[in-house]
């Protein structure tokens, strides 16, 4: 598999690949286009099929848009509509749309897991800073010497 003429696996910045599929997107309100999703444990990846043969062995896409896993928050239910997820950042909102039920549901709980691992991960970050500015530093043992220094004349 090739996006944008690049092999998946020099991609390793990205993470594992967790999921992908053909969804149903929209871009802050705008028209529904279809794009492979490319959920990564970094980055999601729009994007579009460049293969005008459907029986290519190697699928290639195009990258639409990469949002940061770290930039992003999370609507995982709507519930007018089931079959719909939204992923958002402050530039943009992603509305996603899958075909069959179930299907934005797993999404949802798959980019949530990976958000609140990320908090978890913050947390534990400040806790471990937290403890190193606060450490004092240790005491050398004063020796019977020290308490009994008698001035030079």
């Amino acid at each position: 598999m090739y996006i944008n003429c690049c092999s998946l696996s020099s991609w390793w910045f990205l993470g594992e690949l967790l999921k992908q599929t053909e969804l149903m997107v929209s871009v802050n309100g705008g028209a529904k286009r279809s794009r492979r999703v490319f959920l990564f444990e970094q980055k999601i990846i729009f994007s579009k099929d460049q293969n005008t043969n459907a029986t290519a062995v190697d699928p290639s896409y195009r990258v639409k848009d990469v949002v940061g896993m770290d930039e992003i928050g999370l609507t995982p239910y709507i519930a007018d509509e089931p079959l719909k997820c939204q992923v958002w950042t402050p530039e943009n909102t992603y509305e996603m749309f899958a075909e069959v039920p179930g299907v934005a549901e797993c999404w949802s709980k798959t980019i949530s897991s990976i958000l609140w691992g990320q908090l978890k991960q913050i947390k534990l970050d400040r806790h471990e800073s937290h403890l190193r500015k606060n450490r004092t530093p240790k005491k050398e043992k004063s020796t019977d010497c020290d308490s009994a220094l008698i001035p030079l004349l």
